[in-house]
């Protein structure tokens, strides 16, 4: 955005620190995503960077923590806990979605079955 020609230069001077704030702001606001979704598709069992990574060698890469994500617990070599609960709960929830308590149980549904 041009400044006007009438801008004092103390506008001229917070408009380009304003800039500058605003870049910041940005650059911390993204760069971690760009560091994370790297890591992602990691074949490690721990998020890391690899040196095969590094080199993009593409054994290195994997969809691993995307499958285990989604609940597929084929893999062997699975050092975190593994679990579809979440397709399970997901099939409890009525329609209207009336309540969920956060771990797959519909509220509305626990509170009427109580004596």
């Amino acid at each position: 955005m041009a400044l006007p020609s009438y801008a004092t230069p103390a506008q001229k001077l917070w408009h380009y620190i304003y800039i500058a704030i605003c870049s910041l702001v940005l650059f911390f606001l993204v760069m971690p995503l760009l560091v994370v979704i790297p890591i992602s598709f990691t074949s490690s069992p721990f998020l890391q960077f690899t040196p095969e990574m590094l080199r993009l060698d593409p054994e290195a890469f994997s969809l691993r923590w995307y499958r285990l994500m989604m609940g597929d617990c084929s893999d062997p070599g699975i050092t975190t806990v593994c679990s579809d609960n979440w397709k399970i709960g997901a099939k409890k929830q009525p329609v209207r979605g009336s309540g969920c308590d956060g771990f797959g149980n519909n509220a509305w549904y626990s509170r009427s079955a109580r004596p």
